[in-house]
């Protein structure tokens, strides 16, 4: 990633007191004995991997069937601002992992959502499907961009393109193979921070990679959403225990127009909190 957003910027004065610990520490919750699967979770802003399980997000890949290995890793945002997040996640996550399992999927909530995204971009050699829930996709500047002219027609600038554009520019190559390589899912809530964003990106996606559920930018959608996904769709993948992956829908055709009923707020930022708001 290139040149730190101004946002990320500014939460380092409120943050200071953080750190970006090597190795980055993960929680793993075993499974069955003898999964050959790992779901790695990435937790928001102001949560951390503890936060995962004491909010109930663990709890509800479980009860929706949910049997492999899942590693909760405390990516929080100094590794993003710090830009070392991909790097420490090479040594401390998927090295370690790689030769343990057949299969690599990866949870994110949030700013997490973002890690995901990236994790995806990074690894396209490991991680098999994404889940991004309520994820945080781009400053305002470029979410406006890319709605205005489309994902296919938008273009990064040529010159010390940003962050997010360069994530961006990736994305344009996975909508093209139809979020299929590997495949993405999207879950949010209803009331959700940045609803235009989400609404948007749910337009790019096949209709039934898409799950929006009553509520806002809290746990309790998560834990919904996470349930959900693990029982109505993760199931269907042979890394969950389903038949051969299913056919994947052609991609909804985009369209520049906004929203009809966007959320008056749109975040450009995540929200400071403490261990138990979300994140």
């Amino acid at each position: 990633m290139s040149r730190v957003p101004l946002w990320l910027s500014a939460l380092t004065l409120v943050t200071g007191c953080m750190t970006a610990k090597q190795p980055l520490r993960t929680t793993l919750h075993e499974g069955d004995a003898d999964t050959r699967t790992l779901l790695i979770m990435l937790p928001g802003f102001g949560a951390t991997d503890r936060t995962l399980e004491k909010n109930g997000v663990i709890p509800a890949a479980r009860s929706g069937g949910i049997r492999a290995d899942i590693l909760a890793v405390n990516a929080t945002y100094p590794y993003y601002v710090g830009e070392t997040l991909e790097a420490r996640l090479a040594s401390d996550v998927i090295d370690p992992n790689r030769d343990k399992y057949d299969h690599v999927w990866v949870l994110g909530i949030s700013m997490g959502g973002l890690g995901s995204l990236l994790t995806a971009r990074t690894f396209p050699d490991v991680i098999d499907g994404v889940v991004i829930l309520s994820p945080f996709l781009g400053r305002k500047k470029t979410m406006t961009a890319l709605k205005e002219q489309g994902l296919t027609r938008w273009a990064a600038p040529l010159d010390d393109p940003m962050w997010d554009e360069e994530l961006w520019t990736h994305m344009q190559g996975w909508g093209a193979r139809g979020w299929s390589d590997p495949p993405l899912f999207l879950g949010h809530g209803d009331r959700d921070l940045g609803m235009e964003n989400l609404t948007w990106m749910a337009s790019q996606l096949p209709s039934d990679r898409v799950e929006v559920t009553a509520g806002g930018h809290t746990w309790p959608v998560w834990s919904v959403l996470t349930e959900r996904f693990a029982r109505e769709h993760l199931a269907k993948w042979p890394a969950f225990g389903g038949e051969p992956a299913p056919a994947v829908d052609a991609p909804v055709a985009e369209t520049s127009e906004p929203a009809e009923t966007p959320e008056p707020a749109e975040m450009d930022e995540p929200a400071e909190m403490d261990d138990t708001a979300a994140p």
